[in-house]
């Protein structure tokens, strides 16, 4: 039989590294990572970042940790260079920053929500860590460079990290620990309302990070409101429920906006009349903000309390409470402050 002409044998070899490296990109998917972003600056000082999953912790003396840069990256020159870098891990809602950051475009950073950090390199807000890095050391590797970095500052917010396997994004199987519970609140302003973008093209009220504990969930709901420069004075507390759906415990304060403040570009004021209801998902946020109109009109407000998937009641400051929907009757209220 005769031997193979020279070009089908190279295209059969060709073939064949071809499906080897499909199927080591495949065994490798199957190790489900956490998703970050790598941010630092050009030689003209313009914020620069990709995505990686390349990611992982070296060492806790000294602090270490490192990434892996594609030679390909069009940023390759800055992160080989540069003497800091952030790397900051993405949180579960986060996915557009992902994609964002893994596609070709001139300016990955507009209308994206960041601080600096000491040496002036780019945190990513709502992240669920953040760390300003120094470069340790640079490791060339077959099509990657290993970029190890010694960590000067870190911070976790406590939510939930985005997770990628095998080539989607995925969710990790929930384990909420007993007593969770987040922290939000109705912020006003001028009498508007403030909420910010949520999931699906919809919008939310701003709400904290799941915490076991009240005390922790309301401080990491606040620090989280302040960085992003939406910083509150909580007057009262106004809706405590448990997420059934969720599980996990809600409780959300009456707040005022703080002066001068600089809200972040998914955040926004509503007047009560122009709120976007149909593009609130979620069901306890929207009765929240249901009832919230409703004591406006009436002039008077009260704290909802339920528990489990049990419709709860309203106590309201004056004294009296009625039960939950009965606040949406026309004359529920009694002069005395007390329900009919």
């Amino acid at each position: 039989m005769p031997s193979a002409s020279p070009v089908l044998a190279a295209q059969a070899a060709d073939e064949a590294a071809l499906a080897r490296k499909k199927a080591l990109r495949q065994a490798f998917g199957a190790f489900a990572t956490g998703v970050t972003v790598v941010t630092a600056r050009d030689d003209q000082g313009r914020p620069v970042g990709f995505t990686a999953n390349s990611f992982t912790s070296v060492s806790l003396d000294p602090p270490l940790l490192l990434v892996c840069p594609a030679k390909s990256s069009s940023n390759i020159a800055t992160f080989s260079s540069a003497r800091h870098f952030a790397v900051n891990i993405l949180a579960a809602d986060q996915q557009e920053v992902s994609h964002r950051f893994a596609t070709p475009m001139s300016d990955r950073f507009a209308g994206l929500t960041w601080r600096e950090d000491a040496a002036g390199q780019p945190l990513i807000a709502g992240a669920a860590a953040t760390f300003a890095c120094a470069r340790h050391q640079l490791v060339d590797a077959g099509d990657h460079v290993i970029l190890i970095g010694e960590v000067l500052e870190s911070e976790a917010s406590g939510a939930a990290p985005l997770v990628f396997s095998q080539g989607r994004y995925r969710e990790l199987a929930r384990q909420v620990p007993a007593g969770g519970i987040r922290v939000g609140v109705v912020a006003l302003h001028e009498g508007r309302v403030l909420l910010r973008k949520g999931g699906n093209g919809g919008w939310e009220l701003p709400l904290g990070p799941l915490q076991p504990l009240f005390g922790p969930a309301r401080s990491a709901c606040e620090a989280q409101l302040e960085r992003d420069g939406a910083a509150v004075t909580i007057t009262h507390p106004y809706s405590i429920y448990d997420d059934g759906e969720k599980g996990e415990s809600r409780f959300f304060f009456m707040a005022e906006l703080d002066p001068g403040a600089t809200l972040a570009a998914d955040m926004a004021l509503f007047a009560p009349d122009d709120l976007p209801l149909d593009l609130i998902h979620d069901p306890g946020m929207r009765d929240v903000l249901l009832r919230h109109g409703r004591e406006r009109q009436k002039g008077r407000f009260g704290v909802y309390v339920a528990r489990d998937r049990q419709p709860g009641s309203v106590s309201h400051m004056t004294g009296g409470s009625e039960r939950w929907p009965d606040i949406f009757l026309p004359d529920s209220f009694l002069t005395e402050g007390m329900p009919k």
